[in-house]
């Protein structure tokens, strides 16, 4: 039987030590991948909540809003409410903007 030289045994412990860092650069690369999607999530929903934050702040009250007579969907009413503050208008000028539009605002006003 021929005996596997000093040398040769360096190379493979080398090789598979190469091996074993891409698996682990590969897992650390999946891991940063999860951890830019749920980032991006926390924003997505940070600003939806500061959508909602506003409208309250203006006394909209978003849950009648979103069922009003004429059964919009709620697609409607989010692409509507994000026009009206990406606007800058002011509270009055938007209450007008969503009488004008058809949105039932008399509950504001008891």
């Amino acid at each position: 039987m021929k005996k596997i030289s000093t040398d040769t045994w360096i190379q493979l412990l080398g090789m598979v030590g190469v091996l074993g860092g891409l698996i682990f650069v590969g897992l650390e690369m999946q891991q940063n991948q999860r951890i830019a999607l749920a980032a991006q999530q926390q924003a997505r929903t940070e600003v939806f909540t500061d959508m909602m934050n506003s409208l309250t702040e203006l006394g909209v009250n978003y849950h009648k809003l979103a069922y009003t007579p004429e059964e919009k969907t709620e697609k409607e009413v989010l692409d509507y409410i994000e026009h009206c503050l990406k606007s800058n208008k002011s509270e009055e000028e938007i209450k007008k903007l969503l009488i004008e539009n058809g949105w039932d605002l008399s509950y504001l006003d008891e």
